[in-house]
């Protein structure tokens, strides 16, 4: 019975090589169900130090959901407690410059201009996709998970971990997370609150440093994302991706929720507008899927089109209308004559607009504003002044007085 002990002491010889921890001390197996055992164990240790970042599948909604430990960060499993690693954000109020990202994020504003070819100052339109290189160690309470970590004040009653997770940091935190780091209430928040805010962050693993990965990324996903095209933006490969993240080409992404991007190289900003505005934090986001694209855009751009088309119709036919006017002097009348009666007359009024044939609405209702405006001839403003006398100076050089019975006054 002892060839049994030795052979399964060779077994353990030969794998231990292979693990990535120093397995506890064990006392040497004696049946095929012990080496099975030892074997199982050699596998699980294999798994941990190779395994990847499962992605959180949409319970970072389930704040109080203390089972999914994946919403708490990204595991601390990688070939370094530390490296350099990069997050996006998508630029919006009040956040519309490098320098305000950096301030919220807790990051380094010129390596955000540089990453990403723009100041420190540069307003970016709305939506437009920063990306932000920082500091990635390990950290939590017990220093089991990634994080870049970065610091903000509540400055609402109504914010709350949910809301500061999935609208201020846009999924780059989650409720849990939160709630696991600080030492506030969850429902007794308080204006002024200052919140450590842990940021999903993750370095290479031994297998993707042996792959020739050097980075790791965290993109946040929005409406509309697939991720070949997620990969492609990045020219990251499209298998390490689905590696990276625990997922087959099946599966489902969620917004509000981080994808970790491997890269080979520094990754450069480049823009990526949403197709539709966010919702409320506490909402539950539909799946995003690959779509065309463009269809609403497309809609939306043919209402301007046409908006823009009949406003200029309009303004042409105002400014045809104007100078056939003005090349029609033999329909006017001279100085002096009364308007037509068509159009109504007014005492002591004269006016340069007359017409003997049918308007249209649009010459009947520039006719009509005309036919209120009162002309009145130099002689008859010093009669009814008495010469632009003080007693009827109103302001200045304006002055009342009373025409054929209609009160007016005048500026001279």
């Amino acid at each position: 019975m002892r060839r049994g002990p030795r052979k399964d002491q060779r077994i353990r010889s030969l794998l231990l090589p292979f693990t990535c921890k120093k397995s506890p001390t064990m006392a040497s197996p004696s049946s095929l169900a012990s080496t099975l055992l030892l074997s199982m164990i050699l596998a699980f240790l294999l798994s941990a130090c190779s395994a990847q970042q499962p992605f959180t599948n949409n319970l970072q909604l389930r704040c109080y959901d203390t089972n999914a430990s994946s919403t708490l960060g990204y595991s601390c499993n990688g070939a370094s407690r530390s490296c350099t690693a990069f997050l996006t954000f998508r630029a919006g109020s009040p956040y519309l410059s490098p320098d305000r990202i950096a301030l919220l994020l807790s990051a380094d504003a010129n390596n955000i201009s540089r990453l990403n070819s723009v100041t420190d100052v540069t307003t970016l339109p709305s939506g437009d996709l920063v990306v932000v290189p920082v500091s990635c160690y390990c950290s939590g309470r017990d220093a089991s998970f990634y994080q870049h970590n970065a610091s903000y004040t509540l400055k609402t009653v109504s914010e709350t971990y949910l809301t500061v997770a999935n609208d201020t940091y846009q999924g780059l935190s989650t409720c849990q997370a939160l709630m696991n780091q600080n030492p506030f209430d969850s429902r007794h928040l308080s204006v002024r609150d200052e919140l450590v805010v842990p940021l999903r962050c993750a370095c290479p693993t031994k297998n993707q440093t042996s792959a020739g990965i050097k980075y790791l990324l965290s993109y946040i996903v929005t409406w509309g994302d697939d991720i070949p095209t997620i990969a492609q933006n990045f020219k990251a490969d499209y298998q390490s991706v689905l590696f990276a993240n625990e997922l087959d080409s099946k599966s489902i992404i969620y917004p509000f929720n981080t994808l970790l991007i491997p890269l080979t190289t520094e990754p450069s900003g480049f823009t990526s507008s949403p197709s539709s505005p966010p919702p409320n934090a506490t909402s539950n986001p539909p799946p995003s899927t690959p779509t065309g694209g463009s269809g609403s855009s497309h809609t939306g751009l043919i209402v301007g089109v046409v908006i823009g088309g009949a406003v200029l119709f309009l303004v042409g036919a105002l400014a045809i209308y104007v100078c056939l006017q003005r090349r029609l002097p033999q329909n006017q009348p001279t100085k002096g004559e009364p308007v037509s009666a068509e159009y109504g007359e007014l005492p002591g009024k004269t006016t340069s607009l007359s017409t003997t044939a049918t308007p249209s609405p649009l010459a009947s209702t520039i006719r009509g504003a005309l036919d209120w405006i009162t002309v009145y001839k130099f002689a008859e403003l010093q009669i009814a002044t008495s010469y632009f006398n003080e007693v009827h100076r109103i302001r200045g050089s304006v002055y009342k007085a009373e025409i054929n019975g209609v009160a007016a006054a005048e500026e001279t």
